[in-house]
């Protein structure tokens, strides 16, 4: 594999970038975080897309920061192939960052979609992208772990690089499917076998026998339990034929005796009626004469009640007047004492002042009209009693109009109450005479139903002797009747219960049915599962064998690959790398064997180094392809110094007869001078960066 050129747009840090690759050793330089790994990344990406060995941090940051949500990302790579030249590009566009992808072979198209492509590339190179970045990029850390590694790790760690552990998941599929293939075998064997260890096949096969007995009998029962039933309903059907007659008999004679019963409590409640109602009229005959004798009289009570209410209009008129003088009395009687008792202070007052005072109302000497004042005084006081002697004489004289008008009040009210006495009674007995003339014309029409009720009675009574009818035989059909009916429900309960037994039957037997089919099934795929158990344990073991070759012929290969790259990186002087069973390395110098340690850092490095790139040409050989003709080299200088550099770069150029391209990534400066080709990576100051090949 050779790659042509790369082609950046809107990539992690570069806004665009395109090179043209040449042949041989291209070391890209530039400082830490530049964007020099992120160009072979790139490579990587355009061919198997967003995988976590390649993308670093979510696929959101593929895309360059500070693009516009329209700015397409994508990655174009040219390359050849046995000899075809390929070119694939990978695009994403978009707020959700879809991902899509073309490859093109000799300029035609061969894949179209992300999967597709990576698909299309596993098919090509014979192995899928783990294999594929394990075969091309080397980097430092893997490096140093083979060096620093404890004993078991480090074996581990060669063992994963070769990716002996899809031999170990296929080993441990492949003892899982055994597993549940066992545990099917298990489960069937309780199923298909019953407790004493009898095949349930058997035991059902013979429960569906049983049904099918119980089935026959059931329906024989049934068949002769509807030949009775059809035996019966014929005579019922007889029966029904001649009851109608017999019923509308009954039905009439029923009705002609009810009407009878009806009839005959009609004439006796008619017959009580005239009774009580002669005896009512018996009472209210003499209460009419009585009426009579009153009539007369009645204008004479209402005129005499309405003098009497006149009478009492007038009394209770003059009462209320005297009653009103007898008020304004008393107020005058309550003015004149309260006037004495007002003149007699002043009378006080001044008989305690004396007549060298000054008059508390004028506020003047009194001298000669304390007598005259005094005198006056008392007149007033004697002209007050006189008028209130004058005026309890008339309240005496007002108290006896009083009480005369109280008695002659009390004596129109008694003459009242006797006239309403006697007009309420002569309204009772207008009332009761008006009755005696309702009640006698009621019992006229008595009379008349009763006639009626008494006839209607006599013609009923003459129908019922004329009709016809044997009320035992009618009672023995219709007793014959129910009791038939009564044995058709019982047979058709019957018949259900046996249809009822035979649905559970039937429904027994087609799950049992099933079940025998399941089992049976079964023990079809008992043998299977078991032929597929014993096959698995056979591959188990092949497998393993496999595994234990495989691992068993690795370090021989390593070795020899190793120690051929190290003779052509030394010009000879190291031509065996031995590996133990740990994966220790160890050189033989001048015919003798010696550990790594013995070694200086620069020799380590390139033994480190040629177990590393002889583990790439082993996968690719062993997917199918001699080798890539392309190594990535990713940081593989260290902490080394200037002199350990210079060695390792010098001895790397050796490679450049089994690689066409090796690219040397790299953040030490002092290595352009020794390159054939400089890829310088420089980062901008608005964050982006650029790549141009300057050698």
């Amino acid at each position: 594999m050779r790659l042509r050129s790369i082609k950046l747009q809107n990539y992690r840090r570069y806004k665009s970038a395109e090179l043209e690759l040449p042949d041989g050793m291209i070391s890209i330089v530039g400082s830490n975080g530049s964007g020099k790994s992120t160009l072979l990344e790139a490579f990587a990406w355009a061919m198997f897309g967003n995988q976590a060995e390649i993308v670093r941090t979510g696929k959101e940051s593929v895309k360059r920061q500070g693009a516009s949500p329209t700015d397409p990302c994508s990655v174009r790579i040219e390359f050849d192939y046995e000899d075809t030249q390929y070119t694939i590009e990978r695009t994403m566009k978009g707020k959700n960052h879809t991902v899509n992808a073309e490859m093109h072979a000799g300029g035609s198209l061969m894949a179209k979609g992300t999967d597709e492509v990576s698909e299309a590339l596993v098919k090509l190179f014979g192995m899928d992208h783990k294999s594929f970045f394990i075969s091309v990029f080397a980097r430092q850390t893997e490096l140093n772990a083979l060096t620093s590694q404890p004993k078991g790790d480090r074996k581990k760690m060669v063992i994963r690089l070769l990716d002996i552990e899809s031999l170990d998941e296929a080993i441990r599929r492949i003892r899982e499917d055994r597993s549940e293939a066992e545990e099917s075998i298990e489960t069937a064997r309780s199923e298909l076998n019953g407790p004493e260890g009898r095949p349930v096949t058997d035991s059902l096969a013979a429960e569906i026998g049983s049904l099918s007995q119980t089935e026959k009998e059931l329906v024989k029962r049934k068949a002769a339990l509807e030949s009775e039933m059809k035996k019966t309903e014929s005579v019922m059907a007889k029966l029904k034929k001649e009851l109608p007659a017999l019923e509308k008999m009954a039905k009439e004679k029923n009705a002609l005796e009810s009407a009878i019963k009806s009839a005959r409590r009609e004439s006796a409640l008619l017959d009580e009626q005239k009774r009580e109602l002669a005896a009512d009229l018996a009472h209210l005959s003499s209460k009419e004469e009585e009426f009579k004798a009153l009539e007369a009289k009645a204008p004479k009570y209402a005129k005499d009640l309405s003098e009497i209410l006149g009478k009492k209009k007038e009394t209770q008129t003059e009462k209320e007047s005297v009653r009103s003088e007898m008020s304004e009395l008393k107020a005058g009687i309550r003015q004149l004492e309260k006037e004495i008792k007002e003149i007699n202070i002043h009378i006080d007052e001044i008989t305690e002042i004396g007549p060298d005072s000054d008059c508390p109302t004028c506020k003047r000497r009194l001298g000669e009209t304390y007598e005259s004042l005094l005198a006056e005084y008392s007149a007033q006081t004697d002209e007050r009693k006189a008028k209130i002697t004058a005026a309890n004489s008339s309240f005496s004289e007002l108290e006896d109009r009083l009480k005369d008008c109280d008695a002659r009040a009390a004596a129109l009210e008694k003459r009242e109450s006797g006239l309403r006495d006697k007009i309420s009674k002569f309204e009772k007995l207008k009332f009761e005479a008006e009755q005696v003339s309702k009640l006698r014309k009621k019992m006229t029409d008595l009379e008349g139903r009763a006639a009626r009720a008494v006839a209607e009675l006599q013609t009923l009574e003459k129908k019922n002797v004329s009709i016809s009818f044997d009320e035992k035989a009618y009672e023995q059909s219709k007793k014959a009747l129910d009791e038939i009916n009564a044995e058709l429900r019982t047979a058709d309960r019957n018949i259900m219960a046996i249809n009822t037994e035979l649905a559970r039957a039937e429904e027994r037997k087609t799950a049992l049915s099933e079940k025998l089919d399941r089992l049976r099934q079964m023990e079809a795929r008992f043998s299977e599962q078991r032929a597929k158990a014993e096959l698995l344990t056979d591959l188990e073991q092949v497998m393993g064998d496999f595994r234990t070759h495989l691992i068993s012929r690795i370090r021989p290969a390593l070795m020899a690959s190793s120690s051929e790259l190290l003779g052509v990186l030394t010009e000879g002087r190291y031509n065996e790398l031995i590996l133990d069973e740990d994966y220790e390395i160890s050189l033989r110098d001048q015919g003798e064997q010696h550990r790594l340690e013995r070694f200086s850092g620069g020799e380590k490095d390139l033994a480190n180094l040629c177990l590393r790139l002889a583990i790439s040409e082993i996968i690719a050989t062993r997917h199918g392809t001699n080798s890539f003709d392309l190594i990535v080299l990713d940081e593989i200088f260290g902490s080394q110094d200037a002199n350990r550099k210079r060695t390792l770069l010098s001895t790397l150029n050796g490679l450049s007869n089994r690689f066409k391209q090796i690219f040397l990534i790299t953040h030490v400066e002092d290595v352009k001078e020794l390159m054939g080709n400089v890829i310088l990576v420089t980062e901008n100051p608005d964050g982006t960066s650029t790549a141009s090949v300057v050698q």
